[in-house]
């Protein structure tokens, strides 16, 4: 899986944004402020990646346990598949 194609991740004044580029604005509508941990998460899925992947570098990246990694990643994840921002595959 990878974030949908027509989006950058922009940094500014301290906040996270995903800002769309292309014809996805139309659909999107307008920038999507990401916290800094989900703003991680955008930029792991900026390469083809998978949930396991994801799970192992929010342990490391913030020293938690993994049942807490993967519930953070499974809730972002989640929150990704219902804006229909990620592309999937097999």
């Amino acid at each position: 899986m990878r974030v949908k194609p027509g989006f950058v991740l922009k940094e500014i004044a301290g906040e996270y944004y995903a800002i769309p580029f292309d014809e996805s604005y139309e659909k999107q509508g307008a920038m999507i402020s990401l916290n800094h941990s989900a703003a991680f998460l955008w930029q792991q899925l900026e390469e083809e990646t998978d949930e396991r992947t994801l799970c192992d570098a929010v342990e490391k990246m913030y020293q938690i346990t993994p049942a807490l990694a993967e519930d953070a990643v499974r809730e972002f994840l989640a929150f990704m598949r219902d804006a229909q921002l990620l592309v999937e595959t097999a």
